[in-house]
């Protein structure tokens, strides 16, 4: 069964952004492409037999296609761009996986990747830190004078090196000082490492499970973001932070209607992130949505639902697919 675009509805200008883009075109080539042996099953409507095809079969087909061929679809620009599949479900990768609500797949220029990493870093610290603060200076009452000061003075070196950190994030405009943030996120790292996980512990002054799990997050966080920028931007000290290529986030929906309404509360929420250019939705028109059920998110469904949800701050390219 092959597989063809049947439909489609541009929300908020989406035929601007998506117009003789190169990845749109890509990805809506790569589904037209399909030529896919389905499995057959026979359903019953109001008391009707009729054969169809599995929702979940179709979509982990097209997934797997867009995955298995997206590699290297820009040529001379494959280290701009980096595919997120929908094995890893869409965020800002390494960082923060709840921050755009897990899409299928996404397009991202790292330049744009790497400061808001920095930005949810500092956020991050803006939180974590306090709270060691806290779970240590609560227990200094039952402790000598001379570990009292010197837990406050600890306490105060980590609190000056993250105003340093926040300082750098915050010079930059069009470029950003890459080396100066590691230098001084690292020192910071060590100092947190040493003071709120080490020098303390024989004494016991952070033993909450609660702490023990924020610990955890914060080393997870640092070694995914060191990796990220090894991987990325091992050998450049300063970074250029205005994007080359459009940020693009797609969603594959062939599921239960009632889907539809969380997809669009996963759409409000990316009015978060900085500069989202496009959201390309793919789901069945009406022909293949015959084929799956009717009880399925499908394009007429998705269209109205989108209609009406003046949330939304950017553009969305709604796919319909039917079959030849």
């Amino acid at each position: 069964m092959k597989l063809k675009i049947e439909d489609s509805y541009y929300y908020r200008n989406a035929e601007f952004v998506s117009h003789k883009n190169e990845i749109v075109d890509r990805i809506l080539s790569l589904i037209t492409q399909l030529d896919h042996n389905f499995k057959i099953i026979e359903r019953v409507d109001k008391e009707i037999k009729r054969e169809g095809i599995s929702s979940k079969e179709l979509n982990t087909v097209i997934k797997k296609q867009l995955s298995s061929n997206f590699p290297g679809i820009l040529s001379n620009s494959e280290n701009e761009f980096e595919f997120l599949s929908y094995e890893e479900e869409y965020s800002f990768k390494h960082i923060n996986p709840d921050y755009t609500g897990a899409f299928d797949f996404g397009f991202i220029d790292k330049r744009l990747h790497l400061y808001d990493c920095i930005l949810y870093i500092n956020s991050f610290l803006s939180k974590f830190i306090p709270e060691s603060y806290e779970y240590l200076v609560q227990e200094l009452p039952n402790k000598t004078p001379e570990i009292r000061m010197n837990v406050i003075n600890d306490l105060n070196i980590v609190q000056n090196k993250h105003l340093q950190l926040q300082a750098v994030a915050l010079e930059s405009c069009f470029t950003f000082d890459l080396m100066s943030y590691k230098a001084i996120l690292f020192d910071l790292n060590d100092d947190i490492e040493k003071i709120f996980f080490k020098k303390y512990k024989s004494d016991r002054l952070i033993t909450s499970k609660e702490y023990d799990d924020k610990k955890k997050q914060y080393k997870k966080l640092i070694k995914e973001f060191k990796k990220f920028i090894d991987d990325n931007f091992s050998n450049q000290n300063t970074i250029s932070i205005n994007k080359k290529f459009p940020l693009i986030l797609g969603e594959i929906q062939f599921a239960n209607w009632a889907l539809a309404k969380s997809d669009i509360d996963k759409l409000e929420k990316v009015n978060d992130i900085r500069q989202v250019d496009l959201v390309v939705y793919i789901t069945a028109s009406k022909s293949l949505s015959e084929l799956i059920s009717k009880q399925t998110v499908n394009f007429k469904t998705f269209v109205r639902t989108i209609e009406s949800s003046p949330h939304i701050k950017y553009p969305v390219l709604v796919i319909g697919l039917g079959v030849e």
